[in-house]
């Protein structure tokens, strides 16, 4: 067996369901070292460490709808419109 760290005991009460991921952070003497064996584990067992625990998920935002298409404006037809009179000077 021989010695064992406080860190690597709090590691092996997480992979026993003794503590939590939260008290282990807490507890130990080497965070960065902690963490990055809790991710260890997480990818070695297939479970992403921390996401289980708080229950929260993401929902798809909806894009607001488009504005509405305006109309084109329509240039007068010349051919339909009548002839304008002419004023003229003699």
């Amino acid at each position: 067996m021989g010695w064992h760290s406080f860190d690597q005991s709090l590691l092996k009460a997480f992979t026993e369901n003794l503590i939590s991921e939260e008290i282990a952070i807490t507890y130990c003497s080497n965070k960065a070292r902690m963490r990055r064996d809790l991710d260890h584990l997480g990818k070695v067992n297939g479970t992403r460490v921390g996401e289980s625990h708080s229950g929260l998920k993401l929902s798809a935002v909806k894009s607001p709808p488009s504005p509405p298409a305006r109309p084109r404006p329509v240039a007068p037809d010349l051919m339909t419109q009548p002839p304008k009179p002419v004023a003229v000077k003699s």
